[in-house]
C-alpha cells in the first residue's frame, strides 16, 4: 500500500489550511475533537483515492479548471500535480492524441484519448467519463480516467481475427478462378488486414531454380514474374533460415510458408505507416498457410480435371473403337449366318441325295463316310448357331424385371424332359425364388445349366438334380447340383471358356459354347459364377445376380 503514499507532510498541511485555515500549531492546540476526527477521516479518504487505479479529477464548471486530482491522474497524464492544478482538461492532453477535438469539459459524456504518450515511451489509450455532482451546494464536474489500452488492444485483436477468418472464407469461396487470381485475391486481403501498401508471394519452383512472383496489384511486369535463385536476397535467406525477417533489407516482413518441413514460398509485406507488430506476423502467416492449402487444393482439382478430360477423351476413343468393332462383328455375324450356312446346307443336302439315290450301289464304308460328313455338317451348323447366340448375348441390352426364377426353372425342365424323356430322374426345384433380372437371358442360363445336369446324369441309375438358393446377409447365391459325371477341379479354369470341353463328343455331345454363354450372361447381371466337381460323383454350379438382384419368397 505504499505505491502512492509519497505525499509529503507539507502537502497534507496545505490541505488542512485550505479547508480550516489552521496551521500545524493550531491543529495541535485545537480543543475541537470532532474537527480533529474529520481531518483524520479526510486524510484517510485522500490516501485511499491515491491508491486506486482510476484517475479522478474535480473540475470547476465556471472556470473549467482542475481544482483537485489523485496520484493516478498524474501518472496517466504524465504530469505533476502542481502542473495540473488550475489547468483545463483539454490543456492537459496532446491535441494530436485526442479522438474528439472538443473535450467534454462541462457536460456529461465519454471521450476516448488515443496514442497518448506515457513515461515508458509507449502510447496509451484513455477513457474519460464526466459526471455532474454537487459538493456543499457548489456544482462541480468529476472526471473519471481509465487506462483502456489493453482492453482496446484485445478488442482490436478480436476484430482483426474476425476479419482474418472472414478473409479466409472469402478466399476459399473463390470459384472458377485460376491460381494467379487466387494468389492476387489472397495477397490483397493480407495487405488490407496488415495495412500494407504492397504484398508479394514468391513461390519456389519444384527444382528450386527460380521464384514465381505474384502481387496484390498489377505492378509486376510479365517478364519480371520469374526470378532466378542464387542471388542471395532476403527470400533465399528466409528459405535457408526458415524464420521470418522483419525490417532491414527486407523492407517490411518476409515470412516463410511451409509444406511439411520444407519452405515452398515466401510472403513479403511492405508499406505499413507504422511498424509491423506480432499480430501482423500472425495474420500474414495464417493467411499464407491458408493460401498454400487453397493452392494445393486448386492444383489437385486442376490435375483431377485434366485427368477427367483425358479419361473422357480416351473413353470417347474407346467408344468409337468399340462401335467400329461392333460394326465389324455384326458384319462377321451376317457373313457367318448367310455365307457359311449355304455351303453347309449344300454339303448336307448333296450327302443326303447321294445316300438316297446311290445308297444301294455304295459300299458300307462309303455310306459310313457320308454319314460322318452329314454329322459333321450338322455339328458345324449347331456350332454356328451357338456362336451367333453368344455374339447376340454380348451385344444384348439388359432389361431387368421381377419374376419367379422357380417357375422359370420348372418351365425349362419340362421342355428338357420332352426332348429327352427319362424315367427314374429326381429333379428338385426350390419354390419361391424371386429375382430381378432379364427373364430371356436367365432362361438361357437355366437351359444351359439344367440341360448339362440332365445330360451328364444320363448314365446314372438314379439321377438327381437340385436347384435351390442360399442367403448370406444381402447376398443370395443360386445353386444347381447333380450326381452325374462331375469333372476334375484341375481343369476348372477352362470350364467357362468358349470351345473348352472336358469330355469328348463321343461321350457327351456338345459344342463347348453353353457355359461360356452362361458366364457372359451372369457377368452382364454384375454377378459371379463358379463350379465345383468330383469325377464320377457330380458337379455343383453357384451363381449370383449382382447388387440389383432382389430375392424373396413369392407370395
Amino acid at each position: 500500500m505504499n505505491r502512492r503514499s509519497e505525499n509529503t507532510r507539507e502537502e497534507q498541511l496545505r490541505l488542512r489550511e485550505k479547508i480550516l485555515g489552521l496551521g500545524e500549531t493550531s491543529f495541535r492546540k485545537s480543543y475541537y475533537p470532532e474537527l480533529r476526527i474529520r481531518l483524520l477521516e479526510l486524510e484517510r479518504f485522500r490516501f485511499i483515492l491515491d491508491q486506486v487505479n482510476v484517475g479522478i479529477m474535480i473540475i470547476d464548471p465556471k472556470t473549467k479548471s482542475i481544482v483537485d486530482l489523485n496520484e493516478e491522474t498524474c501518472r496517466l497524464l504524465n504530469k505533476q500535480q502542481k502542473e495540473l492544478r488550475g489547468m483545463r482538461l483539454s490543456e492537459c492532453l496532446d491535441r494530436t492524441s485526442v479522438l474528439h477535438p472538443e473535450m467534454p469539459d462541462i457536460g456529461d459524456g465519454v471521450a476516448i484519448i488515443r496514442e497518448l504518450p506515457s513515461p515508458d515511451g509507449e502510447s496509451i489509450t484513455l477513457e474519460i467519463t464526466m459526471h455532474h455532482v454537487i459538493f456543499g451546494g457548489e456544482e462541480y464536474r468529476i472526471a473519471i480516467i481509465r487506462d483502456i489500452t489493453r482492453q482496446r488492444a484485445a478488442e482490436e485483436a478480436i476484430i482483426r481475427t474476425k476479419e482474418m477468418f472472414e478473409s479466409v472464407i472469402r478466399i476459399s469461396a473463390v470459384q472458377d478462378a485460376g491460381e494467379e487470381e487466387i494468389l492476387s485475391a489472397t495477397l490483397s486481403e493480407v495487405a488490407k488486414l496488415t495495412e500494407s501498401t504492397h504484398a508479394y508471394c514468391a513461390i519456389l519452383s519444384p527444382d528450386e531454380s527460380f521464384f514465381k512472383i505474384s502481387s496484390s496489384s498489377d505492378d509486376i511486369p510479365a517478364m519480371a514474374r520469374l526470378s532466378p535463385t542464387g542471388r542471395g536476397g532476403p527470400w533465399e535467406e528466409v528459405i535457408k533460415r526458415k524464420v521470418p525477417l522483419i525490417g532491414g533489407r527486407c523492407g517490411g516482413i518476409c515470412l516463410p510458408i511451409f509444406e511439411g518441413d520444407k519452405v515452398v514460398a515466401v510472403i513479403t509485406l511492405r508499406g505499413k505507416p507504422r511498424l509491423y507488430d506480432e499480430f501482423d506476423l500472425q495474420v500474414a502467416t495464417y493467411l499464407g498457410e491458408a493460401l498454400w492449402q487453397i493452392i494445393l487444393r486448386y492444383r489437385a482439382e486442376e490435375n483431377l480435371r485434366q485427368l477427367n478430360e483425358e479419361l473422357e477423351r480416351r473413353v470417347m476413343e474407346r467408344t468409337r473403337e468399340l462401335a467400329n468393332l461392333n460394326s465389324e462383328l455384326e458384319a462377321f455375324t451376317y457373313s457367318v449366318s448367310h455365307d457359311l450356312r449355304a455351303p453347309l446346307r449344300s454339303i448336307n443336302g448333296f450327302s443326303l441325295a447321294i445316300l438316297e439315290d446311290y445308297g444301294d450301289e455304295l459300299s458300307d464304308e462309303a455310306v459310313e463316310y457320308l454319314g460322318r460328313i452329314r454329322s459333321a455338317s450338322e455339328r458345324m451348323g449347331t456350332l454356328i448357331d451357338d456362336l451367333l447366340h453368344l455374339s447376340r448375348i454380348s451385344r444384348a441390352e439388359l432389361h431387368r424385371k421381377e419374376f419367379s426364377l422357380s417357375d422359370l426353372a420348372h418351365e425349362v425342365m419340362n421342355e428338357i424332359r420332352e426332348q429327352e424323356p427319362r424315367e427314374h430322374a429326381t429333379v428338385t426345384i426350390e419354390d419361391g425364388m424371386v429375382v430381378s433380372a432379364d427373364r430371356g437371358l436367365m432362361r438361357s442360363v437355366l437351359w444351359n445349366l439344367l440341360s448339362n445336369a440332365w445330360k451328364f446324369t444320363s448314365r446314372k441309375d438314379s439321377p438327381e438334380i437340385s436347384f435351390y438358393s442360399q442367403k448370406d446377409g444381402e447376398k443370395t447365391t443360386y445353386i444347381i447340383s447333380d450326381n452325374g459325371e462331375g469333372f476334375d477341379m484341375a481343369y476348372v479354369k477352362h470350364l467357362f471358356l468358349p470351345f473348352s470341353r472336358l469330355h469328348t463328343t463321343d461321350e457327351f455331345p456338345g459344342t463347348g459354347i453353353g457355359l461360356a454363354t452362361t458366364a457372359r450372361i451372369i457377368s452382364k447381371h454384375e454377378g459371379t459364377i463358379h463350379a465345383e466337381g468330383i469325377p464320377g460323383q457330380g458337379a455343383t454350379f453357384y451363381f449370383t445376380l449382382g447388387s440389383k438382384e432382389r430375392a424373396g419368397v413369392l407370395q
